[in-house]
């Protein structure tokens, strides 16, 4: 049969038992090997990969073409258009530790054995203070690895055909941190002494269990209604883009009052008494904590205490150790739960989008342990008084007791 233009052609060259093919990718000529030793083959081989280029699935050789730092760019370029918040920390990743051991490689080049060696390579890199790199660390920089290699496969055409296994570390750096009941008047006037609105984000942390950035960063006086006694949440404000509408409490309410007195409907509810915007305040609230007996300075290095600045060992590299911002959020979580507030409740107040995200934060403490023990005796005493009372029902047997059960 006549071949017909544009077609392609398979043939077999001189001195070879395996047929080549001959075609065209818009207007660029391939040859390229069938790899088979069949003629027919060859052709259905041929006719396979022109209904590929026809329906837009065909990358052929271009995919073995595909450098990391591609897979890497388009990644970052999607977050970068999405507003995702951890772009710097992710550019941070692959300038400073991907790239040097990636970047010259190919997407296929990349297999799990050579990822073993990256995270061993990793372990044995020290940082300033002359320890290695936490797992949570190693385990961002091969998120991002991973979600460049996926966006790739998913792309039309596939930039890549397989997805290594990466093999993830295991991460040991839950917290368990709460604020008590009874360190948070101390902690209150402390907050007083630096301003109102550290006064108002320690209330509205401890009593909604919101995400740092919620209340601080786009929180305006407009979404806030005294006369409701409401809090509306934009989508844009979230973690999860889910928007939320909240009741005040008293105290959340009159000190909001205070924060918007006077303020444009544009303005924001927690800045400062100039007006501008409040920024990284962990220095602040490592002063106060340390203040007030719930944190402390230590050295990083040897993990001695330090004052004013010195250290036995020399080397004054201080780091906080104690309560966080973020664990308001489990107290705030776990004192709603106390109350008997509904677990789904809970998490529409705090943002909780997942049940396994939420049984992270809704840890048990001491208190919530003696609680139960206190109940389980509780009930062991009536069962003692009703045995002695004599008011038990004793037991029916035979076949009356067992098909009662069931």
């Amino acid at each position: 049969m006549k071949r017909m233009r544009g077609d392609g052609r398979v043939y077999l060259p001189k001195d070879s038992t395996v047929y080549m093919a001959d075609y065209s990718i818009n207007g660029q000529r391939v040859r390229c090997s069938t790899g088979c030793r069949n003629e027919r083959e060859a052709i259905a081989w041929l006719r396979t990969r022109q209904s590929e280029i026809a329906s837009g699935n065909y990358s052929g050789q271009q995919v073995a073409k595909v450098m990391v730092f591609e897979l890497i760019q388009d990644v970052l370029d999607q977050h970068r258009i999405n507003g995702n918040k951890a772009i710097a920390d992710e550019e941070r990743h692959w300038r400073l530790h991907l790239k040097p051991f990636f970047g010259n490689l190919r997407g296929v080049q990349v297999t799990t054995d050579l990822l073993r060696r990256y995270v061993k390579e990793r372990k044995t890199q020290l940082n300033k203070w002359g320890k290695p790199p936490e797992n949570s660390t190693i385990n961002r920089e091969l998120a991002l690895l991973r979600s460049g290699f996926y966006l790739g496969y998913e792309a039309t055409p596939p930039k890549v055909f397989l997805v290594p296994s990466f093999p993830m570390l295991q991460e040991d750096n839950t917290r368990e941190g709460f604020l008590k009941d009874e360190n948070y008047d101390s902690l209150a006037a402390e907050a007083a002494k630096v301003g109102l609105w550290m006064r108002g984000l320690l209330a509205v942390y401890s009593t909604y269990g919101w995400r740092r950035s919620e209340p601080l960063d786009e929180l305006l006086v407009k979404q806030v209604d005294l006369l409701q006694g409401s809090i509306d949440l934009n989508p844009g404000a979230t973690k999860n883009k889910d928007a939320r509408v909240i009741k005040m409490t008293q105290e959340v309410r009159a000190i909001i009052s205070m924060c918007i007195a006077g303020k444009k409907p544009e303005d924001r509810v927690f800045a400062h008494e100039n007006g501008k915007p409040i920024g990284d305040f962990r220095k602040v609230w490592y002063k106060m904590c340390c203040a007030v007996g719930l944190g402390r300075m230590a050295c990083r290095v040897c993990d001695r205490p330090m004052i004013e600045g010195n250290c036995e060992c020399g080397r004054a590299v201080p780091r906080y150790i104690g309560l966080l911002v973020h664990d308001l959020r489990r107290t705030g979580c776990r004192n709603l739960r106390r109350l008997g507030v509904h677990e789904k409740t809970i998490m529409k107040i705090g943002g909780w989008k997942t049940r396994s995200v939420f049984d992270r934060y809704n840890i048990v403490d001491e208190k919530d342990l003696a609680d139960a023990a206190a109940r389980l005796d509780r009930k062991a005493q009536q069962r003692k008084l009703r045995h002695s009372s004599g008011t038990v029902t004793p037991k029916s047997s035979g076949k009356d007791e067992s098909s009662s059960v069931n």
